[in-house]
């Protein structure tokens, strides 16, 4: 059925729990407000059910990534990466995804960067 996601719980739990097994995924509360038409009354009266969700993503080529922990915050927001000698180098992030993110800025590819153990 159509709809949207209008608010995102903050709280994760342990997938035990709510009849879940334990070792299960965990899960967070998510409100969706369903499309109005003849779908709505198939669910009026529910007041939750366990869901399924596809979240659409995109993929970005031939870019330049560098592990997270090697991301440093800037007092005046934004982010840098911290060469060998120490200078840091204001950085954009993009893409986050396997530990890895996405950089575009003053440095190139093969540049070493420090970055958390």
């Amino acid at each position: 059925m159509p709809g949207r996601i209008s608010v995102i719980g903050t709280m994760i739990r342990s997938g035990s729990g709510d009849g879940g097994d334990a070792g299960s995924d965990p899960t967070r509360t998510i409100t969706v407000v369903l499309d109005e038409g003849r779908q709505g009354a198939a669910v009026r009266g529910v007041d939750s059910a366990p869901v399924q969700v596809r979240f659409t993503g995109r993929t970005n080529k031939d870019v330049l990534v560098v592990p997270v922990g090697a991301l440093l915050a800037l007092s005046e927001g934004g982010y840098a990466v911290q060469l060998r000698n120490g200078k840091l180098i204001k950085v954009t992030t993009g893409l986050f995804a396997k530990g890895l993110v996405e950089i575009s800025g003053s440095v190139t590819a093969g540049t070493r960067v420090v970055t958390t153990s």
